[in-house]
């Protein structure tokens, strides 16, 4: 392994104008594209239902029917963890989100309807307890715990790290850690150079302290601690594999702030895919990567992933600086299903 070619996932360009794309690119320009945000103080789970070309649909005035159609179809339920944001590509239609959000703090589940429009330049919606349903004399309605089933997951993304703690570090780095390989990014080139000139490690949540992963039936739920906090601009990355060349995919985790996007680079496409949703303390974060996003372009190249490398990524008015931190393979991530406290 004589040089890591990571510069082809986004890094050959200027990362303050990188970071800013990445925020474009999530805030919604894309026309057929929905950014929804979660800003309630629990899980959303949701659904986007068309409303037809006259922006009719009975779910959106009948509470009853409503719950009935959420408990019918749980297991078409998608979630975004609070704080954090998920885009999702949708035909230019009128769609109603019908959902509820989870929260330790309420013993019952709000429930949630908003309009979402077709409207070109602006396809990013926020989703709030303005959005709670509310009777004809002013009551939240509520769907009640034994009213649903919610989907089994190993782990909860919730910012709460209680899953955690039955599960084992994957890696863990000493406090006198130091990378053996660094890279500095910058005009198109990725360069090698020795630890003493980064500028950027230990701070900016570069010293990661330990990594936990764990693959449950329909995705891969991971954890990241660091020593120093973890600021707007770092990456983590973890590049997968193949055994016969150092060719493959890459998933980044940018912290954008409490929670974000976990993305999925391809080598064919010009533009990252949103897979996952992550959340963030300062000195901790916790992410699914979801089965259900992967796209189409990715699954031959998953075939014949054999290990993964972690690095963290750092961008300076220099260049990008990029610290390779350890590998491991697939088989090393412990494998566990279903359901969280």
């Amino acid at each position: 392994m004589t040089t890591l070619l990571f510069w082809r996932f986004g890094k050959s360009k200027n990362l303050r104008r990188a970071l800013v794309s990445i925020l474009l690119l999530f805030g919604g320009i894309l026309y057929g594209d929905l950014v929804i945000r979660n800003s309630t103080k629990g899980i959303l789970y949701f659904l986007l239902l068309p409303m037809g070309v006259e922006g009719k649909i009975s779910l959106a005035t009948n509470g009853e029917e409503a719950k009935a159609y959420l408990k019918d179809h749980w297991k078409d339920l998608e979630k975004i963890p609070s704080e954090s944001f998920l885009k999702v590509r949708k035909d230019p239609s009128p769609y109603l989100l019908l959902g509820f959000y989870v929260s330790p703090e309420r013993p019952a589940f709000p429930l949630l309807r908003a309009r979402i429009p077709s409207m070109p330049g602006e396809p990013s919606f926020t989703i709030s307890d303005a959005d709670v349903w509310k009777s004809s004399s002013g009551e939240n309605l509520l769907l009640y715990p034994w009213d649903i089933q919610l989907p089994k997951v190993p782990i909860q993304i919730d910012n709460r790290y209680l899953d955690w703690r039955k599960i084992g570090e994957l890696k863990k780095f000493p406090t006198n850690f130091v990378p053996q390989k660094v890279f500095k990014h910058r005009g198109g080139t990725a360069e090698k150079i020795s630890f003493e000139k980064a500028k950027t490690w230990p701070s900016k949540g570069t010293a990661v302290e330990g990594l936990k992963v764990l693959r449950g039936e329909d995705g891969v739920y991971l954890m990241i601690s660091s020593f120093s906090p973890m600021e707007v601009g770092t990456s983590y990355w973890f590049y997968l594999l193949p055994s016969s060349s150092s060719g493959g995919l890459a998933v980044e985790i940018p912290i954008l702030g409490k929670g974000g996007p976990i993305l999925l680079w391809i080598p064919t496409l010009d533009k990252p895919v949103q897979i996952g949703t992550y959340v963030s303390d300062l000195f901790v974060l916790e992410g699914e990567l979801s089965a259900r996003y992967l796209p189409a372009e990715a699954d031959p190249l998953l075939q014949e992933v054999s290990k993964v490398w972690m690095s963290v990524s750092v961008p300076t008015a220099e260049g990008t600086e990029e610290f390779y931190l350890t590998e491991f393979v697939l088989q090393d991530i412990p494998n566990e299903s279903g359901v969280s406290p």
